[in-house]
């Protein structure tokens, strides 16, 4: 299918608007995350690495990103087990309902 001119200058536009609505707010908050006022103030009055000094020694964040990176670490080897089984399974089997499985498999990558 092919856009014509307009329509792809449109589609770009709100393409970028989109993203800029998504990552600008983002990208102020990691800004602010690194100034030295200890209120909001915008442009920040200088740079200071204090406030995730101030987070990594305490306990909570600390302990909330190990058993974040723990879980992640054992989804991941689960999925690799049931994914490479699958994967077999899909390629050395013939059976009813193969491309509907084939399908469920793949929805979650494509969403």
């Amino acid at each position: 299918m092919r856009l014509s001119l307009p329509s792809r200058i449109v589609l770009a536009v709100v393409s970028v608007c989109t993203l800029l609505f998504l990552y600008v707010p983002l990208a102020v908050v990691l800004i602010n995350s690194f100034s030295a006022s200890t209120s909001l103030t915008w442009p920040p009055s200088g740079f200071t690495g204090e406030w995730w000094r101030t987070a990594w020694e305490v306990d909570g964040p600390r302990e909330a990103l190990m058993n974040s990176v723990k879980v992640a670490f054992v989804a991941m080897l689960l999925a690799i087990l049931l994914g490479t089984l699958a994967a077999m399974a899909m390629t050395r089997f013939a059976f009813f309902g193969k491309n509907a499985v084939s399908f469920l498999l793949v929805l979650p990558i494509a969403l």
